[in-house]
């Protein structure tokens, strides 16, 4: 019998216990094939049983490293050697390096090399920083084959050196943690620009702002957690009024788990439980319309409960229908049309994050319960409630540890609450961080002040941590996950129609929900990429992640932003107001972290982009001001940079919300040739900045230029603050529109001839500021 035969038998019975034993058929242990060519992770989570390969069986140097990785396999999954934890690595890990192994030509020159170059391709090919390359855990996985006595006993002298050699090899060292901002998650998703598919580029520019971001995302997640409260103590009262208890909203039986019965038995369970849960969904949906149609009690909130009801237990592509049907007062019948004209189930059966039957169940006995406790609250308020508390600047690993007594309540003497305060203890930094007070008539402090008074029966029991992460796999953009409906909510619903008015009246935009609600919608992840593209094709799957952004109209990350991208991006849009001087810093981090990691010397380098009149102000005051001890040097540099991220955060907020506009026959311009946009374009976007391009703004500009370059040494000793916060930006604002050509050429020419001929009559700036 030759190798390769035998090789084959053993793949095959290596197969067959590995099954075994994941059907718990009663295997005690399987065996230990060091020989195999290819073995199978079992399915873990929602990661399906994955089968690795060894292609070149011929490569004596790729067969021992695929054993040594095989060895460690063993070792992990089916020993007590090594810790369970090792499986998710191994499976994020190996499986990519054996597809990569499978692909390379090993010789004698380049054995050792293998895994460096693994770790070269890693990152030049696949973009990865040098510390996610996974190599340190290949080598740690080797070390566990070498140190497993079955295994290093089978090999020779030289095969041992062999894999010591791999073992020593060095990593290249960790590259420089970058703070993650929203900012960077959208930005990720360049076809949000496009105006057929994405947001359009006005208001895909508004991403690269983290105060209008940041701002929008805030006030998106304030309205939408008041609302649900609102709504659910809405239905609370309709339950109440209409007898509604526990009788009527049943909670369905629970589907039948493939791990409890053999696979014919499994098959017609499940054949069962779908008879069943169908009908029961549509005969509860009916019972609560028909009673809600009857009802005096209907009001607004009412109303969204119901809507929040049907995103909450219908798929994806039937919940415009079932609005529709809801508001005509129509029954939402089981059945939808699809658009092959099918008859498709209108309703999903997987758990929902906001109104799921379990939750109704819950909501009902509440309502009829003689004591009152704590109410429930649903996934979806826990995740709002997050978003805000990072907003807040709260360390991510700290908001599921908030507590009752975390939080201060300010009242008026009839005990009216004014505001609430927090303070609690970082656990990173052992030292106590304070939030910034949030008003309790603010639409956050009431959304806030109803989550902890939800959490604790009106802050009477205190059961510890308020709120719970989530890691059951919801936080993707998949539009059949979990998050998906409640990003539909706020997108489509009433809820949308609050958040769009809270967001005119702070005078920003949606580009948050509208962004978040077409990657849902619209992306394409790689894995879901990957899977089309092997129906099609054979290629492989380095190749095809490599050409998945550039055939993937919509590409999308499978992740959503973390907690840390919604803190990083809120302290980067408040970081023109710090100062290490100030009284209480409110960033989740100290005064010496926001210079050190937030405030790096790359950012001197802006100095190079700065306007004319800004390097000459601050190098006039570097010379003239400053003595040049070592000392005062890098107090000014650390104030330089400040002031340099401030000029640059207030001029790059005002580039991305600017509008040229000709032909403006109303509204009012002011002394630069700006126009208030809400009271004369009510089509524009809430935050967009008009300007008249016309000669005379052009000449204005100029004018504004030169008043600066003459009075800004009197403006730095009688006014310094108004100089630092607003005629630089200003400055700088107006010389990049001047010089980036952002007006007409017809302007820009006639602009300038006027300012040439009237520059000695034009009126002076700053006057007041001066005591001129």
């Amino acid at each position: 019998m030759d190798d390769t035969t035998r090789s084959d038998e053993n793949d095959i019975k290596s197969q067959q216990i590995i099954t075994e034993w994941n059907n718990n058929q009663g295997v005690i242990r399987p065996l230990f094939i060091p020989e195999s060519t290819q073995f199978t992770i079992p399915a873990m989570r929602k990661n399906v049983a994955k089968t690795v390969r060894l292609s070149d069986i011929n490569c004596k140097y790729k067969k021992l490293i695929f054993s040594a990785l095989y060895t460690a396999f063993y070792i992990i999954y089916f020993t007590d050697r090594e810790a369970i934890s090792n499986r998710v690595i191994y499976r994020r890990t190996v499986v990519s390096f054996i597809e990569y192994l499978n692909e390379r030509t090993i010789t004698k020159n380049n054995r050792t090399r293998i895994f460096k170059d693994y770790e070269e391709f890693r990152v030049k090919k696949m973009g990865v920083k040098p510390q996610s390359t996974g190599l340190k855990s290949i080598r740690k996985f080797i070390y566990f084959s070498i140190a497993y006595e079955p295994f290093s006993n089978l090999l020779s002298a030289e095969q041992y050196k062999y894999l010591g050699v791999l073992n020593k090899t060095k990593a290249a060292p960790s590259e420089k943690q970058e703070s993650y901002t929203l900012t960077d998650w959208f930005s990720f998703h360049s076809w949000l620009r496009r105006d057929d598919i994405g947001i359009g580029n006005e208001l895909f520019n508004r991403l690269a702002s983290p105060k209008a971001l940041s701002l929008s995302l805030r006030i998106t997640a304030e309205v939408a957690l008041y609302s649900i409260q609102q709504a659910k103590y809405a239905l609370i009262e309709f339950f109440k009024e209409n007898n509604i208890t526990t009788h009527q909203i049943l909670i369905p039986m629970p589907a039948p788990k493939k791990a409890d019965f053999s696979a014919e038995e499994f098959k017609d369970k499940r054949k069962r439980w779908l008879c069943y849960i169908y009908p029961h969904i549509t005969e509860q949906l009916a019972y609560l319309q028909k009673t809600y149609k009857k009802s005096p009690c209907q009001n607004k909130y009412l109303g969204i409960a119901f809507e929040i009801i049907l995103h909450s237990w219908c798929k994806s592509n039937s919940i415009g229908d079932s609005l529709a049907r809801f508001h005509k007062e129509q029954y939402v019948e089981r059945f939808i049309v699809d658009k092959d004209k099918r008859n498709t189930d209108r309703f999903s059966i997987t758990e929902s994050w906001l109104f799921s039957h379990q939750f109704l169940y819950a909501i009902s006995e509440y309502a009829h319960s003689e004591k009152k406790g704590i109410l429930p609250v649903c996934k979806a308020e826990h995740l709002l409630f997050q978003w805000l508390m990072a907003y807040q600047s709260v360390q991510p690993s700290d908001i599921a540890k908030l507590k009752l007594s975390d939080f201060n309540f300010l009242k008026r003497r009839n005990g009216i609450i004014t505001h609430i305060s927090s303070s609690y203890f970082k656990g990173r930094s052992q030292a106590t961080h304070y939030l910034k007070d949030i008003k309790a008539n603010s639409t956050m402090g009431k959304a806030v002040l109803s989550f902890i008074n939800d959490n604790t029966a009106n802050r009477k029991i205190d059961l510890g941590a308020l709120t719970t992460s989530y890691n059951d796999g919801g936080m993707t953009t998949y539009q059949q996950g979990l998050l998906a409906p409640l990003i539909s909510l706020l997108a489509t619903s009433t809820i949308n129609l609050d958040i769009n008015h809270a967001l005119q009246k702070h005078n920003t935009t949606s580009v948050f929900i509208e962004a978040f609600n077409l990657i849902i919608r619209s992306g394409v992840d790689y894995e879901k990429y990957r899977v089309d593209q092997s129906r099609k094709s054979s290629t492989t799957t380095e190749a095809s992640r490599e050409k998945w952004q550039e055939r993937c109209e919509t590409y999308c990350n499978k992740n959503i932003f973390g907690l840390s991208a919604i803190k990083n991006s809120a302290i980067h849009a408040r970081s023109d107001s710090f100062s290490p001087t100030m009284m209480q810093n409110y960033n989740s981090h100290s005064n010496e972290t926001e210079q050190k990691n937030y405030r790096t010397e790359a950012s001197l380098q802006w100095l190079n982009s700065c306007g004319r009149v800004t390097r000459a102000v601050m190098q006039d005051m570097y010379i003239n001001v400053f003595s040049p001890s070592k000392a005062q040097i890098q107090s000014y540099n650390s104030e330089f940079t400040q002031a340099a991220e401030l000029i640059n955060s207030h001029k790059t907020d005002l580039l991305n919300r600017i509008k040229t506009i000709t032909g403006q026959k109303s509204g009012r311009v002011d002394e630069l040739g700006f126009i208030e946009s809400n009271k004369v374009h009510h089509t524009e976007l809430a935050d967009v900045i008009l300007l008249v391009d016309a000669p005379e703004t052009v000449m204005k500009f100029y004018h504004y230029e030169a008043e600066v370059s003459k009075k800004y040494k009197s403006l730095a000793s009688k006014s310094p603050e108004f100089l630092l916060f607003t005629v630089l930006p200003m400055a700088e604002y107006v010389s990049t529109l001047l010089h980036e050509k952002k007006f007409s050429m017809e302007s820009m020419k006639k602009g300038k001839a006027l300012y040439l001929k009237y520059a000695a009559h034009l009126p002076p700036h700053f006057t007041s500021h001066l005591g001129m």
